[in-house]
């Protein structure tokens, strides 16, 4: 739950060098709010996030973060206030693990850099956060993509901001990687009570674990929201809509709209495997019918078409189908 406005825009128009992308923008982010920023691609995700941590100067309006305008700050001082993962890594060339993560320290410490004993504890902890125990003393160029990742990302907590801004922060994850990180952060930000401000291409991700979204329409401005309610007003649906895929309401994945016109009827006990039997014969152009003059069953494990040949495997059922 979020409590206190941590950062507030006003009127704000962003873009490059005049040319406007996003206008009158009036948003708010709260202490311990997670919110996923979602839009097309080339919509201004990338730029508005960039105008939040002070690399691009609004064309108009203003940011103000803890009742400060963000033009007014010192890099420093901004640094203490929000830290940032964009996708640009720039020169990690000789770094460990553990070198990188102390880069976040860095707001914190006196002129000369020292680290204390209390920079070192926080250090160890979001290294410990990220799972990356195991790697800190590897150099950060013979990283994977997503361990290098979750590397910045620890970075970004070692700095200990309230606001945390991460640009595409799961590109490089698989799913279950993903989920965790989701996971983590949410952890973080309940916590310890800060804001995570993220962008994101994933729409399941954001259903699942998103309690706020804001999405940038095609008219260029943004509409704030939760993504359940995006779901049954049809906010999404609209959004992304094209003649080939559509969004289903019951689960709400986007799916193919596909030509089923071969019929099969299917007998199962089990609604869970008939649920992901149809969804595998609706990829090769069937559709389970309650009459049909091909019959198959699903008994112990095993696919029989009535009067005809068994099948160990799904695969090898729908291999044979597609010859049919």
């Amino acid at each position: 739950m979020s409590s206190g406005k941590l950062l507030s825009t006003d009127r704000l128009k962003i873009g490059y060098e005049k040319k406007e992308v996003l206008s009158n923008l009036n948003l708010n982010i709260g202490s311990g709010d997670v919110i996923c920023l979602m839009g097309p691609n080339g919509s201004g995700k990338s730029t508005l996030l960039k105008t939040f941590v002070g690399l691009l100067k609004p064309i108009e309006g203003e940011v103000k973060i803890l009742g400060k305008n963000l033009n007014d700050l010192e890099p420093k001082d901004l640094s203490k206030l929000v830290s940032v993962v964009l996708t640009e890594r720039g020169n990690i060339s000789g770094l460990t693990v553990e070198d990188i993560v102390r880069l976040g320290r860095f707001p914190h410490t006196n002129m000369w850099g020292k680290l204390e004993e209390k920079d070192r504890r926080i250090i160890k902890e979001c290294i410990e956060l990220l799972n990356l125990e195991n790697l800190k003393s590897e150099l950060a160029t013979e990283l994977s993509d997503g361990q290098l990742q979750k590397v910045f990302i620890a970075r970004a907590l070692a700095q200990d901001a309230p606001l945390i801004v991460l640009d595409e922060p799961t590109t490089f994850l698989d799913i279950s990687n993903k989920m965790e990180l989701m996971a983590i952060l949410d952890r973080i930000s309940k916590a310890r009570n800060k804001a995570l401000l993220f962008s994101s291409h994933d729409w399941e991700l954001a259903l699942e674990m998103c309690p706020k979204v804001w999405l940038i329409d095609s008219s260029g401005s943004i509409v704030a929201g939760t993504p359940e309610e995006f779901l049954y007003t049809g906010v999404i649906q609209k959004m992304f809509m094209h003649e080939r895929f559509y969004l289903d309401n019951n689960n709400g994945r986007f799916c193919e709209l596909k030509d089923r016109n071969k019929h099969l009827k299917f007998k199962c006990d089990n609604a869970v495997v008939a649920k992901w039997v149809d969804h595998a014969l609706s990829k090769i152009g069937y559709k389970i019918e309650k009459e049909s003059d091909l019959s198959i069953v699903f008994f112990e494990n095993k696919f029989r078409i009535e009067g005809g040949a068994e099948f160990k495997s799904l695969s090898d059922l729908l291999d044979y189908l597609k010859l049919r």
